[in-house]
């Protein structure tokens, strides 16, 4: 088996994002706002301090972005039935819309990519995961 080379691997993941990011311009979505719509795909709420934790951003920063998601009609929120101090967060229906047409325009991205790798690194990458190794 060849040694990983973690540096240019870096690398290629941060070449991944920025592709990423630019593609979500066409939907008017940053990275960390398609991330946390992501987080609230299955339709179940979430607290703010859930998001952020999964996220792994402070809660100013992801209170800052459940502003920016409400006013652009993306997520709602209500409050929290088990916790007065704390909201739920859910996807609105244009959020689900907009999460749906961002998914759909990165499976050609995807494609140029299942072309790039063999079988086997892209289902090592499918299944790497360093969360369930900690």
């Amino acid at each position: 088996m060849g040694k990983l080379h973690l540096i240019r691997f870096l690398e290629s993941v941060w070449a991944l994002e920025q592709r990423l990011a630019a593609l979500l311009v066409d939907y008017k979505l940053t990275l960390s706002q398609f991330r946390l719509l992501l987080l609230l795909e299955d339709g179940n709420p979430q607290t703010a301090t859930r998001l952020s934790t999964a996220l792994g951003i402070t809660k100013a920063t992801t209170t800052a972005l459940i502003q920016e998601l409400v006013s652009d009609d993306l997520i709602a929120t209500s409050p929290n039935p088990d916790d007065r101090r704390s909201i739920l967060v859910r996807l609105s229906n244009a959020g689900k819309k907009r999460l749906r047409e961002a998914l759909e325009g990165m499976s050609a991205m995807e494609r140029m990519l299942g072309r790039k790798l063999t079988p086997g690194v892209t289902e090592a990458l499918n299944q790497f995961n360093l969360k369930q190794d900690e």
